[in-house]
This record gives structure tokens, C-alpha cells and sequence, in this order.
């Protein structure tokens, strides 16, 4: 299992030697670590497109019936909504380039996470790694 701080620090490293595409190795790499993670993880794009979630997030989406598609914007698989959330904090990664952390409440399960955004940053911002961590739990353990 990867602590999330080594991958916070495996994202950077990545993101300072590899160039960016969005089918290239880079994004590849990036998913094989995330599905070794016990938390749920989405990557979305800028476009708040969702193009990768880990087994536990397809889990949990599948467990409350929400989307596990890939190219569905997120506010829409989360809470079937027409507009990007207000105060979205993976735009705020985006825009400033900084990891971005926020305590959330599910409406689906009632349980609260502390959301980490990390922004995906190679040739200009591509989207955002996004950690579901059951508030007061660094690494995913239940």
C-alpha cells in the first residue's frame, strides 16, 4: 500500500521528469500507483472530466449508485447537478498549483473525508488527483 505522502512526492517527482500527454506513460505510471491505494481516488481533468478512478472508488460508486463512467463530469456522476460545485477545490488546485485539502460529507454514505487535491502539472495544468480519506486516516486503513 502507498502512504499518501510518498505519493504526494512520487506525483512531483513524475511531474518534474515526464512529460505530459493524456494516454502517454505519465498517466499510466500515475494510475498504477492509485489503484494500489485503499482510499477512493479519481484523476479529473480541467474540464472536471472524471478519466480514472481506483477499485475502491468504482466500490463505493457502485455500493451508493453513484456514476463510475469515465468522460462524465463530476458534479454530475456525484450529485447529478448541471454546474461545477461552488467553491470547487479541485479548481482551486488548478489554479494555484497547490494541494488543496477539504473536509467533505458525503450525501450518499454520510461519512466525512478530508479531500485531497493534488494538481496534475506537466506542459500547464491537465486536472487533479483527487484522495477520499475517512477523516482522521492518512493512508486509507480502515
Amino acid at each position: 500500500m502507498v502512504e499518501l505522502n510518498d505519493l504526494k512526492k512520487l506525483t512531483k517527482e513524475l511531474a518534474e521528469e515526464i512529460e505530459y500527454s493524456e494516454d502517454g506513460p505519465a498517466l499510466d505510471w500515475i494510475k498504477l500507483v492509485l489503484s494500489s491505494i485503499k482510499s477512493p481516488v479519481a484523476i479529473i481533468t480541467r474540464e472536471y472530466k472524471v478519466i480514472y478512478l481506483n477499485p475502491e472508488a468504482k466500490r463505493i460508486g457502485k455500493k451508493y449508485n453513484i456514476s463510475t463512467e469515465y468522460d462524465i463530469e463530476c458534479y454530475k456522476a456525484r450529485y447529478n447537478n448541471d454546474k461545477p460545485c461552488k467553491n470547487c477545490p479541485m479548481l482551486e488546485s488548478i489554479k494555484t498549483k497547490q494541494i488543496v485539502n477539504t473536509v467533505w460529507k458525503s450525501p450518499h454514505s454520510n461519512i466525512e473525508y478530508v479531500v485531497t487535491n493534488i494538481p496534475l502539472v506537466f506542459n500547464g495544468v491537465a486536472g487533479s488527483i483527487e484522495i477520499f480519506n475517512k477523516n482522521g486516516i492518512n493512508n486509507g486503513n480502515r
